[in-house]
């Protein structure tokens, strides 16, 4: 992961957190892992599909748009 990736996931963890009730490591892990799923192919195979449709719904597509 670029340490610009990781930069912008760690902007969005107070916001995850509050909106899912969780610890902000917690939501730092889960950005993190939505991003790797959407970024490194055999991340997204491993994942076997699966997404992470919460953490989506709320960063919403922010790290794709950025990434232009």
């Amino acid at each position: 992961m670029h340490p610009d990736e990781h930069a912008l996931a760690k902007k969005d963890v107070k916001i995850v957190a509050k909106q899912l009730g969780i610890r902000e490591q917690e939501a730092e892990g889960r950005i993190v892992a939505e991003m790797l799923r959407n970024s490194d192919q055999q991340t997204s195979d491993a994942a076997a599909g699966i997404h992470d449709y919460q953490v989506r719904a709320i960063i919403g597509w922010l790290y794709h748009r950025s990434r232009r």
